[in-house]
């Protein structure tokens, strides 16, 4: 059997096999190890500041030791992101590693499971975004950025919209300012 290439050579058949061979070999003399199961590390090339808070991907919910007051604006700068651990063999178009925004793109799986903020097949929330609650409040879509004028005092809590977080990696990084006015979504 003889390939032909793009130019219109003719190589024998066993061309591809050997350079495979030789290839390996190579290796195998370089002295590489044998792959291990590594644990999946998120990389993200976001400058943080260092006054972000880390909201760690595997925990439901963090305390931000912010104590939010009714009626004064609160600004929150999300970046970052997370591998959601039980997505690991990505099927149909659901993504597995995404940043405070989210994703709308789920397996069919995750389409009755129930998220803190009703997401997937639920509700209208991007599964696995960043979202907050004030104290024992109502849970509200962070996603990248929210100015708003909070509605109730109590302890500004921040976590992953995901119904279990117990093999996910990575980590959201959030800015929470206290500014004098509601800010523009763009403001950065």
């Amino acid at each position: 059997m003889i390939l032909h290439s793009a130019a219109g050579l003719r190589r024998p058949y066993w061309h591809v096999p050997f350079l495979a061979l030789c290839l390996a070999t190579a290796v195998g003399l370089a002295g590489c190890a044998p792959r291990s199961a590594a644990p999946h590390v998120v990389v993200s090339d976001e400058q943080v500041s260092p006054d972000a808070l880390v909201i760690p991907a595997n925990l439901s919910w963090s305390d931000t030791g912010v104590d939010v007051v009714a009626g004064q604006p609160l600004t929150i700068v999300a970046k970052g992101r997370v591998a959601i651990g039980r997505l690991k063999k990505i099927k149909d178009d659901a993504e597995n590693n995404v940043g405070p925004r989210g994703t709308f793109f789920y397996t069919n799986k995750l389409a009755n499971e129930q998220f803190p903020l009703p997401a997937a097949g639920n509700g209208p929330a991007p599964c696995f975004c960043l979202i907050g609650r004030i104290g024992h409040g109502p849970v509200f879509f962070v996603g990248a950025e929210r100015s708003w004028t909070a509605e109730q005092t109590g302890r500004l809590w921040l976590g992953i919209n995901d119904f279990d977080v117990a093999a996910n990696t990575g980590a959201f990084y959030a800015e929470v300012t206290r500014p004098t006015d509601v800010q523009p979504a763009s403001f950065r």
